[in-house]
């Protein structure tokens, strides 16, 4: 059972990772144009898209690009990961829909710190909005967002259990799920244990990044 696990842990371990990144990359990039065009056309429709993508279930919307991208258009493997490109779909399946969400949590941390008196004395001194925002705000807001992630983390483990069932993926969640499907009680708490130690690491790493991206939480704690 444990050989087993370990086995399929790297196919999930990129899964993860590379939604993760890119949930990231997509959260921070559309959360920042946004507070920038803060109630303008942009904001409205980059606010839209997010209500659109996060009213789906993430296996309907795996299922969408599974058949556009590979049925239709043949870009990706229809399934499986013998080739390096069937990672791409599901990746992007994950990241798309946590993506959209973290857009939204560092959109309003954004708009928060912008609307605080030392942005408005910043303004005062002659610093422009753009710059203000992407070399004060910007940091000002990530703890939020920092937080979320490590909170959300759980979450984009159990969506790894369905993506990976749609798209074929020999990785832990398609395991956990022919387990349950078998009864197979040892092989679900032997995941039940994996997946524990995991969220344990991930919110020490979390509580890290925080005391690194704001050393005053650290010091408050300490006071």
């Amino acid at each position: 059972m444990a050989r087993e696990l370990l086995d399929r842990l790297p196919a999930t371990g990129i899964l993860a990772c590379g939604s993760l990144a890119l949930a990231l990359i997509a959260g921070l990039l559309l959360g920042t144009v946004s507070a920038l065009h803060e109630k303008g056309v942009v904001d409205h429709a980059i606010r839209l898209v997010t209500v659109l993508v996060l009213s789906l279930p993430s296996f309907l919307t795996g299922l969408l690009l599974l058949y556009v991208c590979s049925f239709l258009l043949g870009w990706t493997p229809l399934y499986g990961t013998r080739n390096p490109a069937g990672y791409i779909l599901p990746i992007v399946t994950l990241g798309t829909v946590q993506g959209v969400y973290y857009a939204r949590v560092f959109r309003n941390s954004l708009i928060e710190s912008v609307h605080r008196e030392y942005f408005l004395a910043l303004l005062g001194k002659g610093l422009d909005y753009r710059t203000a925002m992407l070399r004060h705000a910007l940091r000002n807001a990530l703890p939020p967002l920092v937080s979320i992630v490590g909170l959300r983390f759980a979450g984009l483990l159990g969506g790894v259990v369905i993506i990976e069932t749609v798209f074929a993926i020999p990785g832990v969640g398609s395991y956990i799920f022919e387990s349950i499907a078998s009864r197979d009680y040892t092989a679900i708490q032997g995941y039940v244990t994996l997946m524990g130690v995991m969220v344990v690491g991930v919110n020490l790493l979390t509580d890290l990044s925080l005391r690194l991206i704001d050393p005053r939480a650290a010091r408050a704690r300490v006071h």
